[in-house]
């Protein structure tokens, strides 16, 4: 057994609940270049590519804007410098109350999740800005759940080409709306518009298997039930006599 689990990227349409492609990868060091390849099979014109922090790269950027597609980029670690100066530019200007603030209020099972959305369109202060192809905003999401008597704030940060707060909103939204696994996947999408949202999803099964296409075919098995399930609209709950 070589003791390695399969990644597989996946590209799903958001509103048909639908995987349009996949390709697996052998390590997260070969998932920038799998994720270029299937975009590169994609028609992405009008399209919102959402991606996380992994496909947070120039080139990606640049290959998506060239495809006339628009880019929401997950802004980590990965980018030390840039992802500090945005991070203390937008929690000052939301400290300050200067960015405007679109919010959501989600309920499930005893837990309340509060998301607050703000985006920046003044980014000539941004040194990095001249690397990233179509850059127009930078934006933050606030995340504050509440499960008991426990609350918990996280924050997560963006590189955009989108200019609109509810656009970005509302494509963020899409992108951390389907859970596999108790795992929130990273996605590309169209932010809701017209064409039939895409979204990318890096999935690591735990599969130990000897060999690599068996791994990758197992994973495909699985994300085929989870779109099944999905579109499901059975209702298992315990009925009350």
């Amino acid at each position: 057994m070589n003791g390695k689990a399969v990644h597989l990227l996946s590209a799903y349409a958001t509103k048909a609940r639908l995987v349009l492609m996949q390709a697996g990868v052998d390590g997260k060091s070969n998932e920038i270049k799998a994720i270029s390849e299937l975009l590169s099979c994609l028609d992405l014109t009008g399209a919102v590519v959402t991606i996380d922090a992994i496909g947070c790269q120039k080139t990606i950027a640049e290959q998506i804007i060239q495809a006339k597609a628009d880019t929401v980029l997950a802004l980590k670690n990965d980018h030390p410098q840039l992802c500090d100066d945005v991070r203390l530019r937008l929690d000052t200007e939301a400290d300050k109350g200067s960015l405007e603030v679109h919010e959501t209020v989600d309920k499930d099972h005893g837990r309340l999740e509060i998301r607050r959305y703000s985006l920046s369109r003044d980014i000539a202060w941004l040194l990095q800005k001249p690397g990233w192809r179509g850059l127009q905003a930078v934006g933050r999401v606030e995340s504050i759940r509440l499960i008991g008597d426990k609350t918990t704030t996280e924050r997560r940060y963006y590189l955009t080409s989108l200019t609109g707060l509810s656009r970005f909103a509302e494509t963020v939204r899409g992108q951390h709306a389907i859970l596999f696994a108790g795992r929130q996947l990273p996605a590309f999408g169209n932010g809701g518009q017209g064409r039939g949202c895409r979204q990318t999803r890096i999935v690591q099964f735990p599969l130990f298997l000897r060999h690599r296409n068996i791994q990758r075919y197992f994973a495909s098995i699985g994300q085929l039930i989870a779109v099944m399930l999905q579109h499901d609209r059975t209702d298992f709950s315990p009925k009350l006599r």
